[in-house]
C-alpha cells in the first residue's frame, strides 16, 4: 500500500503506511502533543482532530492532551477506527484527501521528524514491582548484599524446602564472581 508521502515509500523505510506508531513530540514551539510517525515526519494528532479528519467518540477530542492516555482509554475498538481513518488520510487511493491537497493545512499537520523532540507518551499513575519469584529476589538482593548474602539486606525469605544457595537456573561459574562489589 502506498503514501502520497514520498519519504514513506522509500526502500527500507521505518515507517511505512503499514507501521504508524504512535508517540508524544514537541515541535520547534515547545507544545507537546500527539502524533504518529510517517515515513521521515511525525502527523499532529491532535490538528487533525481539531480539522475533523480523524474522530474518535462523536466529537469528544481525545488528543488534546500532552499524553495517549486519553485514547488508549478509549479501547480497541477506537485505535483500529483511528489506524482505518490514518490510512485512509495518507494512501494513496485514501477517499479523504484534505490533508494530501491542502498545503497549509499539510504543513500545520506534518513536521520532519528531526525537527521533534520525543516525549514521554503516557502520564504513568501506578507503579508495580514484581518482586515476587525467587530469581527476581536473587538478583535483587545480590545487587545490595553481593552474591555471598544476596538476601540478608533485602529481607526476603524463602520456603524451608528451597536451598541456601542461588536459584537453580545461575551457573557456578556466575556465582563465583560477585558483580555487587561486596
Amino acid at each position: 500500500m502506498d503514501s502520497w508521502l514520498d519519504s514513506a515509500n522509500l526502500e527500507g523505510c521505518s515507517f511505512p503506511l503499514e507501521n504508524l506508531p504512535y508517540g508524544v513530540v514537541s515541535a520547534a514551539d515547545g507544545d507537546p502533543r500527539c502524533a504518529v510517525a510517517i515515513g521521515d515526519r511525525v502527523l499532529d494528532l491532535r490538528l487533525l482532530e481539531q480539522e475533523g479528519l480523524i474522530d474518535i467518540d462523536a466529537g469528544r477530542l481525545v488528543f488534546e492532551g500532552a499524553s495517549l492516555n486519553a485514547f488508549m482509554a478509549c479501547g480497541t475498538q477506537s485505535w483500529r477506527s483511528v489506524r482505518e481513518q490514518l490510512t485512509d488520510l495518507l494512501s494513496v487511493d485514501g477517499r479523504e484527501r484534505r490533508l494530501r491537497d491542502d498545503a497549509r493545512l499539510r504543513d500545520a499537520a506534518l513536521h520532519s521528524m528531526a525537527n521533534v523532540t520525543p516525549r514521554l507518551p503516557f502520564s504513568v499513575s501506578e507503579y508495580t514491582d514484581f518482586y515476587a519469584g525467587r530469581q527476581h529476589a536473587f538478583n535483587v538482593g545480590t545487587m545490595f548484599g553481593g552474591l555471598k548474602m544476596p538476601c540478608r539486606r533485602t529481607g526476603c525469605t524463602f520456603r524451608s524446602d528451597t536451598t541456601d544457595g542461588p536459584p537453580p537456573s545461575l551457573s557456578a561459574e556466575q556465582t563465583s564472581a560477585d558483580p555487587g562489589g561486596s
